[in-house]
């Protein structure tokens, strides 16, 4: 059933069932000139083509050409004529895409944005749909220049906008979080009896390289919607192995030996408090990603999405007493 569009814009109210031709009003014009064209894409009220697709064969945005050899890929040319018969752009960036309403008016149709609440009078009622902006691209001598109105499907060709969330969660699906250097003291590479280890009641400190910990980003394009995905490392945590962790908010402090047996000044250092007499124990470190986006959708500016870990597993080590005073 043909949906109804209410102009707003003024007192002068005129129902436009423009949208009809989105849930196939056309299909009951003039059976025999539609089957005569199989490149037209759109009719009007008289059965004369008003969007012709020089590529039948192919599909996609209306007003996109053709690469040589590609015709599958890249549509032909396509054409939108008004009812006066003038062509005109089937697609405009700042006001949408083309159609012709069942009294013949041409008009741009888009996506309003942002939204209006479901309770607006607007919706009609409805739950599902969107609401949608159009402006006439001649003039409409029985009408006023354009308004918004619901309809359940947009209408043909029209590419609707993607939501910036959804195009972030897609960027940040490519995205290689970097995982974190695994250095500690006692240091990682010493061993006793052939394994790694560490002391009891002292210290252990933990840090990854200041290269593995720096803000990544992304940026992508989607049917004009630019969304901008930055991922910012927030803690690095290390997991102790006996069910005990310790986090810091950075990449952590090398030990060197002016520092002894004190604790690592920026907070990355964890101290065990019981040798490891069950076996050894498997340590990790990670780092928490914090993630954002940012888009050019007014209204959807930006947004957050589930933080991100990366993960080093270290090799099995000894928690031991401490037998001689100094470390690595």
């Amino acid at each position: 059933m043909p949906s109804t569009v209410k102009l707003r814009r003024r007192s002068l109210l005129v129902v436009v069932a423009a949208i009809a031709m989105a849930i196939g009003l056309f299909v009951a014009v003039s059976g025999t000139a539609q089957a005569d064209d199989p490149t037209c894409q759109q009719y009007d009220a008289n059965g004369q083509c008003t969007i012709h697709i020089t590529d039948p064969g192919s599909t996609g945005q209306p007003g996109s050409t053709a690469s040589s050899g590609d015709s599958h890929n890249n549509p032909g040319p396509t054409v939108c004529k008004t009812e006066k018969g003038n062509i005109v752009d089937c697609y405009d960036k700042t006001f949408g895409y083309f159609y012709l309403n069942q009294y013949g008016d041409a008009e741009y149709v888009k996506l309003l944005e942002p939204q209006p609440p479901k309770s607006d009078a607007v919706w009609e009622g409805h739950t599902t749909g969107a609401i949608y902006e159009f402006i006439f691209v001649e003039g409409c001598g029985q009408c006023t220049n354009g308004g918004w109105g619901w309809m359940q499907n947009p209408p043909p060709g029209m590419v609707v906008p993607p939501d910036p969330g959804d195009v972030a969660r897609d960027i940040l699906a490519t995205m290689t979080m970097i995982q974190p250097t695994f250095h500690r003291s006692p240091s990682e590479t010493n061993s006793y009896q052939g394994r790694a280890f560490t002391y009891v009641n002292t210290p252990t400190w933990f840090w990854t390289d200041p290269a593995d910990f720096h803000p990544l980003s992304k940026t992508a394009t989607d049917t004009g919607v630019t969304v901008t995905v930055t991922a910012t490392p927030a803690t690095l945590t290390f997991d102790a192995g006996n069910g005990a962790s310790k986090s810091c908010g950075g990449p952590g402090t090398a030990w060197t030996s002016g520092y002894g047996n004190d604790a690592s000044p920026s907070g990355c250092s964890y101290t065990y408090r019981n040798v490891s007499a069950a076996g050894p124990v498997t340590s990790k470190l990670s780092t928490q990603w914090d993630i954002s986006w940012t888009s050019n959708v007014a209204g959807q500016a930006n947004g957050t999405l589930d933080p991100l870990v990366s993960t080093t597993t270290a090799a099995a080590m000894d928690i031991l007493q401490i037998q001689v005073v100094g470390r690595n």
